[in-house]
Order: structure tokens, then C-alpha cells, then sequence
């Protein structure tokens, strides 16, 4: 193969193609068409089928797999993610059916100061009743005498993808404000949510995580913030979602409802959406199916489309063997 100006023609748009079909990876395909090609230019005729079949056999598995193993990990975390926040929102679902209303958003001593926090009432009905046992409830959830046992990790209250120095966590957070199901004073049911509770949050998945026991929530105004931004999973939680080579990146951030449903929202909702999706009685008319479509997968074009040129143009050298061969016989 002689280096001519063709050849830097072609170097750099088989490199170019490969860029915007793989990303950073795009170097090393482009690299290895590069070796195929040269080695194809020195094999005999005869031998070359079987050098392509063999080539194509190898790696076309190699390139689909490799992304989809880390898909399948980042699919099974969220999975476990959304099993536990529906195991959450149930065992509040049945504190609502044992006690006729949803925990206090804190739990107050005789003297009006804060204690506890829901998750801690509703330890029993999360199978952690030894737990529930133990804990003085007359003590601050950080005191001396219910240290030892707040700093017990309660895996439901985890997500598997929240990262933390500490180990007693959650990322699931209520949302506290007069008009979401969680009022800062008294408490609603889950039986009695005017706007319907199909589409009113009851949890959220956020970040930073805090002790599970600590009486510590989210505003009606940071939920909002969270519901109308962008989901970046390494700062305000969510989870990154890839559905294949094909597809565009997506995030989106798991939210339990009112009637113990789990949905993955996108991130950059409008105002008045997540406004109606937050309260529990603002006379909002949301269709939660159209709300959950704004997350579904979508068609990467631009990819797709780098993707047949890259094949056009990693294929071209093949006319030139022909050419070459062809003049060769004759």
C-alpha cells in the first residue's frame, strides 16, 4: 500500500466516521481496519474469504457484547433500586392500613422536639421489628443509647447505586410541604388523595444520602429543583440508563406514588408537571403514562447514520484489492 494523499484522504475519514459511530473507541476500530486492510493487501487471493469471515465471526460479537455487559450491570442495579423503593412505599402503605394514616414526616418527644424519622416508625412493617424494638424512642436518633443501633444498615433503605462514606443510609426521601402527601404537621392517607394517588409522589431517589434514622427530608421546592433539572447520577442521584448501541444515553430518577407504584422520571420536567405530580390535592390532571414516555428509549440517528458510513468507508479498500487483482490476472 503506497502512502499517498488518498491514503491520508482515507485515514482521516475512516477515523472520522469511527468517532462518530463508537466515540473514543472510534481509534482503536479505526486502527484495526487499518491492520485488516494491510494484511488483506499481502494474502493470497484464495486466502482472503476465510481471512474476512474469520475476522467478521471474531469481532462483531466482541464489539456488541463488550457494551452490553455493562448494560446489564447498570440494569440490574437499577432493578434491585426500584425493588426496594416499592418495598418501602408498601410497608408505608401498610402502616396507612394498620394505623389509618401515613407515619408523622418526624417523630416528636413530649417536648416538641424532633426524634426520629418516619423510616424509623415504620421499621416493623420492613421485617426489621428487633430493630424497632431497640430503639428508645424518648432518645434522639443519634444519642448515646441509640447509636449502636441507627447505625445499623437497613438494606431496604439503600439503593445498591448510592455512594457514601457512611453505611447507614437512604436515599429515599418523602417530600414534605402542605399540599404534598406529606405535611409538615399531621398526616394524610393514602386512602384519601384528591388528585389521585396513581399520580402523586409519595418517595423520592435523591442525593446526597443521609442516615436513615436522621429526620431529614426533602422540601417542597428541592423536589421540585430535582423533578424540572437534568439527572446527573453522581450528584443529585438517578440512574443512567443504556438500552444499546443505537440508542441516546438516557437518566432518569425512580419515584414511588401514592398507590405503591414505581416509575423512572426524566430529568428537565416542566414546572407545572412536576408541580401536579408533588400535590396531593392541587386539582393537577396529569396522565402519568405520557409523563413516563418523555424517559423511554430513543433512536441515536446521528450514530446510526455514522455507523453505515463508517462500514462504507471501511469497506472501500476492498475495490482497490479487486482492482488490483483483476489487473493481475489479465
Amino acid at each position: 500500500m503506497k502512502f499517498r494523499l488518498t491514503t491520508v484522504l482515507y485515514l482521516f475519514a475512516l477515523t472520522a466516521t469511527a468517532l462518530g459511530a463508537f466515540g473514543a473507541s472510534g481509534f482503536a476500530f479505526a486502527a484495526a481496519v487499518v491492520c485488516f486492510w494491510i494484511y488483506a493487501f499481502r494474502i493470497p487471493q484464495s486466502d482472503l474469504p476465510w481471512f474476512i469471515t474469520a475476522v467478521t465471526i471474531v469481532g462483531a460479537p466482541i464489539s456488541v457484547m463488550l457494551p452490553a455487559v455493562q448494560a446489564a450491570r447498570e440494569s440490574a442495579i437499577r432493578t434491585t433500586c426500584v425493588g426496594k423503593l416499592y418495598y418501602v412505599a408498601h410497608a408505608l402503605k401498610t402502616y396507612d392500613n394498620t394505623a389509618g394514616k401515613l407515619p408523622p414526616i418526624v417523630l416528636m418527644n413530649s417536648a416538641n422536639t424532633p426524634q426520629h424519622s418516619w423510616r424509623t416508625a415504620i421499621l416493623p412493617y420492613t421485617d426489621d421489628i428487633s430493630l424497632h424494638q431497640a430503639i428508645d424512642y424518648t432518645q434522639p436518633w443519634d444519642s448515646t443509647a441509640n447509636a449502636q443501633h441507627t447505625s445499623s444498615i437497613v438494606d431496604v433503605y439503600q439503593c445498591p447505586s448510592c455512594r457514601s462514606s457512611l453505611a447507614s443510609i437512604t436515599n429515599y426521601f418523602a417530600v414534605i410541604g402542605e399540599r404534598t402527601m406529606w405535611p409538615t404537621e399531621g398526616s394524610r392517607s393514602l386512602k384519601n388523595v384528591p388528585d389521585g394517588a396513581a399520580t402523586t409522589i409519595l418517595l423520592m431517589e435523591a442525593s446526597p444520602a443521609v442516615p436513615w434514622a436522621k429526620p431529614e427530608d426533602l422540601t417542597f421546592d428541592e423536589a421540585l429543583k430535582l423533578l424540572t433539572s437534568q439527572v446527573v447520577p453522581d450528584e443529585n442521584g438517578g440512574h443512567a440508563i443504556n438500552d444499546g448501541y443505537f440508542y441516546k444515553p438516557r437518566t432518569v430518577r425512580n419515584v414511588a406514588m401514592a398507590d405503591g407504584s414505581v416509575y423512572g422520571l426524566p430529568g428537565n420536567l416542566p414546572v407545572e408537571t412536576a408541580t401536579g405530580l408533588l400535590t396531593a390535592d392541587g386539582g393537577e390532571k396529569i396522565d402519568i403514562n405520557e409523563v413516563t414516555k418523555l424517559a423511554g428509549p430513543q433512536l441515536d440517528e446521528a450514530k446510526v447514520a455514522c455507523l453505515c458510513l463508517f462500514v462504507l468507508t471501511a469497506l472501500f479498500p476492498g475495490l482497490r484489492i479487486s482492482k488490483w487483482r483483476a489487473a493481475g490476472d489479465a
